[in-house]
């Protein structure tokens, strides 16, 4: 996306941010030991308490329906904002081995969303509702499915696309 204004907070946490008349942004706020925190969108002009909280872990575990770990899924942690209390959330990951992915410095309290991206059937949308602090752990059951199988072709030459990301 595309980075606006920055600055960093000075005396009692206080930030000023200039944009333009009508403009609104959403502010993302880090600090060290503290969760990432984004929230908005704001207008210009207007003024805003950020509620910085402790970072909080999430721990996802995927198996297939036998039970077996899923290797290489993409997952997509998601949590749709506001203004007054749910932080803006879109972090991606990837499962181990183990069928394991580790989501750390999330903001706790924050109402999330667990989404397949690849390497995994469509499982739904797995909600979450991180605690205030601390760690927490979804485990995921993923539906076996059927294979899609096909081919990608050049639209011009018809020639067999190699290497193309699916």
């Amino acid at each position: 996306g595309k980075t606006g204004a920055s600055t960093t907070t000075g005396d009692g946490g206080a930030f000023a941010l200039r944009l333009r008349r009508g403009e609104a942004t959403v502010v993302r706020v880090s600090a060290a030991g503290l969760a990432t925190v984004e929230l908005g969108p704001y207008q210009a002009g207007e003024r805003v308490e950020i509620e910085m909280t402790a970072a909080v872990t999430l721990h996802v575990s995927l198996v297939g329906e036998s039970h077996a770990p899923v290797a290489g899924a993409q997952l997509w942690l998601l949590g749709f904002g506001n203004k007054e209390n749910q932080p803006w959330v879109s972090v991606r990951g990837t499962t181990d081995a183990a069928g394991k992915c580790d989501f750390g410095g999330l903001p706790g309290g924050a109402q999330l969303m667990a989404l397949p991206i690849s390497g995994v059937g469509d499982f739904g949308n797995q909600r979450v509702a991180l605690p205030v602090s601390g760690e927490t752990s979804l485990a995921i059951v993923a539906p076996t499915g059927r294979t899609i199988r096909g081919r990608a072709f050049d639209a011009v030459t018809m020639s067999p696309v190699v290497g193309a990301k699916v």
